[in-house]
């Protein structure tokens, strides 16, 4: 019994860990996807762009590299001090209201930097291109859209193999214990048992037959 339940946690806890790497695996797609310089080259996009649209695209995405990689990392930096002051019981609360504040000004910070870099594009291309590029983005879109459903399904899924899993370490728990109970009270029976044999050996001992002399 015991084998079997542990072969059937490894299991559920196996397809947690898969579920986990797929969840992960698809938010970050999803977060990848709303980013303006990783929706794709503008070429594979929108067609018949020139030579010299294509140089004005690749310098607006270089430029747009460079002043929200910063933006980025001082972003990833914050969310960490903030997260590290949240779970700090000693922090003080202007403290955290202080660091929050960085955290939103760094996000509007990159908002802004996201939509300027789109209007930018938008005044390179003609307008036939531009509805194309809007068309890709609105498909681009329902994709993320997908794959954050995907997510929060897989995060469900995720969280009932947890429950059941909870469950049977519970089950696993309960047998152990009356596993033990068992074993308690055949230890005892087996102790009364020998208790009971005693008397009997003294009776027998009692009414041997007396040997003459």
């Amino acid at each position: 019994m015991k084998t079997k339940t542990l072969k059937v946690n490894i299991s559920i806890l196996v397809a947690t860990l898969l579920l986990g790497t797929n969840m992960l695996f698809a938010q970050e797609n999803a977060r990848k996807m709303q980013r303006p310089e990783r929706m794709g080259k503008i070429e594979n996009l929108v067609s018949d762009l020139s030579a010299d649209q294509k140089d004005q695209l690749a310098k607006l995405a270089k430029e747009y590299k460079e002043k929200t990689t910063d933006f980025r990392e001082k972003l990833k930096v914050t969310n960490k001090e903030l997260s590290k002051l949240k779970n700090d019981p000693n922090a003080k609360e202007a403290d955290v209201y202080k660091k929050m504040d960085e955290v939103t000004e760094l996000r509007n910070n990159l908002n802004k930097e996201n939509y300027s870099y789109k209007k930018k594009i938008e005044k390179v291309l003609t307008p036939k291109q531009l509805e194309e590029l809007r068309t890709q983005e609105a498909k681009m879109k329902d994709k993320s859209e997908e794959l954050k459903n995907r997510s929060k399904e897989m995060q469900i899924r995720s969280d009932e193999l947890k429950v059941r899993s909870d469950k049977m370490q519970i089950q696993s728990e309960d047998l152990r214990m009356k596993s033990e109970r068992m074993k308690l009270k055949s230890d005892e029976l087996m102790m009364e048992s020998e208790k009971a044999k005693v008397p009997d050996e003294k009776t027998k001992e009692k009414n041997k037959p007396q040997t003459e002399n």
